[in-house]
């Protein structure tokens, strides 16, 4: 059986990028740190990444927290550490941030964080699911090619 590179990506991306990432510039260690202390979540790892340093969130409930935390703070254009899927820390996974409209068409749960009718949402919840594949296929590309 052949398994190529893709195959492999695709198959392992679910494992890897289940929930997004919490990311900051080089030098912001120290304040993903902070910033997982004061959420109230477990410090989980982080790693060189495209943006600088990224850590994966490990738990829908983590990815909840740290959004909640983190809504209405300063974010990506600041210069500051953000949600992949919030760059700006709008709160898009955090309960009452933002949120779909009470009676979603089809009867979808309405009330569901960053739920837009019609338009698919990845785990980690990008819109589509672009940007979240995206990042995990070239994270898990370079750790294969290490």
């Amino acid at each position: 059986m052949k398994i190529t590179i893709t195959t492999l990506i695709l198959f392992l991306s679910p494992v890897f990028c289940q929930y997004g990432y919490l990311s900051g510039k080089p030098n912001q260690q120290a304040d993903l740190n902070s910033v997982m202390d004061s959420a109230g979540v477990n410090r989980f790892p982080c790693s060189p990444g495209y943006i600088g340093i990224d850590c994966g969130i490990p738990s829908s409930a983590t990815l909840t927290k740290l959004s909640c935390y983190l809504k209405g703070k300063p974010g990506k254009s600041a210069g500051a550490v953000f949600i992949y899927n919030d760059p700006e820390n709008s709160g898009a996974s955090c309960p009452g941030g933002a949120v779909a409209p009470a009676a979603a068409p089809g009867g979808a749960p309405g009330g569901v964080p960053g739920f837009i009718p019609g338009v698919p949402v990845a785990p980690g919840g990008a819109p589509g699911g672009a940007p979240d594949i995206q990042k995990c296929m070239n994270k898990c590309v370079d750790d294969v090619l290490k």
